[in-house]
């Protein structure tokens, strides 16, 4: 019988013919291919695919499929050779569907899946799908970014990002991390840290793999910090040079008040915001300028130390400089 045993297999039982009839198992719909020559079982899913596609594109395929045939092994069942690995079905189904369906990626203006897209950074690592990798990191390099000036442009997100959740962020930043990918985990770790500590504390990623997330908690404490520092324009107010000075004070107090009770954790969004229009339309020339230029300043110095806040020996530079040489990326995380 011939079986292929990654290093992280599910058990020592063998795919034999016997254990493909296991009713507990089921076949995968549109991923169980009648001419395929491989049948690989995730889980409790079977996949019946084309062991050249996969070897064509996959260095972990390509190497284990190499040594069944100087093991010399025969078929295991009805002809056709198994394989079985320690993987999610799910997400091993989406590695699956990046390789054999084109309509997988879409097509602009459509957006992918946050999770989707998470997923498949880590699938294509550990199987070694460069071409996927690639793809994947394409996108989250456009949805978290390394300069202020992307992250103020959200329309060149790739990535719908309209209804991610802490989880989705959380589990971003662990992707991260294990991926190797340093130069997301700036813009990732400021979206996760709009939300609250116990928001984070409450999701299955901090539960399960708070071990391998470091220094979040401090993180958050300078993340809160920084929100107070975008507070600064309003020491400024009104202008040295305002022509209604009684009134421009006025309306900066109540503004700060409102802006104290109202704190969204979220120091690097603009003032052009709803909410607080009627007090930017209520302040004199002057004064709207002195705010917008004070408060711009310090979301730029906010951005510009964000990698430090957060624990990295890097800075935007060095982190752009890994972004741009992604094809070394590969090869250094192959090797590990």
């Amino acid at each position: 019988m011939s079986v292929v045993k990654s290093p992280n297999s599910v058990d020592d039982r063998p795919l034999t013919e016997t254990n493909a009839e296991d009713p507990s198992l089921h076949v995968e719909d549109g991923l169980w291919l009648e001419d395929g020559n491989v049948i690989i079982q995730a889980g409790r899913s079977l996949f019946r695919v084309h062991r050249g596609i996969l070897a064509a594109h996959s260095a972990f395929f390509k190497k284990r499929f190499e040594q069944t045939c100087i093991n010399g092994s025969t078929p295991a069942v009805s002809g056709v050779q198994g394989l079985t690995i320690n993987q999610d079905a799910s997400k091993f189904r989406v590695l699956l569907l990046g390789i054999y369906d084109p309509n997988f990626y879409g097509s602009p203006p459509s957006k992918v899946s946050l999770r989707d897209t998470l997923i498949m950074a880590r699938m294509s690592s550990k199987y070694s799908v460069d071409f996927l990798f690639q793809w994947a990191m394409n996108h989250l390099s456009l949805s978290f970014p390394t300069s202020l000036a992307e992250w103020d442009d959200p329309s060149k997100s790739t990535i719908d990002l309209t209804r991610a959740t802490v989880s989705d962020y959380m589990e971003a930043f662990r992707t991260s991390i294990e991926i190797k990918a340093k130069w997301l985990i700036p813009a990732v770790l400021y979206d996760c840290l709009t939300f609250s500590l116990v928001d984070i504390m409450n999701t299955d990623t901090w539960r399960l793999h708070h071990h391998s997330l470091p220094s979040l908690i401090q993180a958050h404490a300078k993340h809160r910090l920084m929100d107070r520092r975008t507070l600064a324009f309003f020491a400024h107010l009104p202008d040295a040079a305002c022509y209604s000075k009684d009134h421009c004070r006025e309306v900066s107090k109540r503004w700060y008040l409102e802006r104290l009770e109202g704190s969204a954790n979220n120091p690097l969004s603009k003032l052009f915001r709803k909410a607080w229009d009627k007090y930017l339309q209520s302040l004199c020339d002057l004064c709207l300028k002195r705010c917008l230029e004070r408060h711009q300043g310090t979301r730029e110095e906010i951005w510009e130390g964000l990698p430090k806040a957060y624990g990295s020996e890097n800075d935007w530079n060095a982190l752009t400089s890994l972004k741009g040489n992604l094809p070394n990326h590969l090869k250094n995380f192959a090797a590990c």
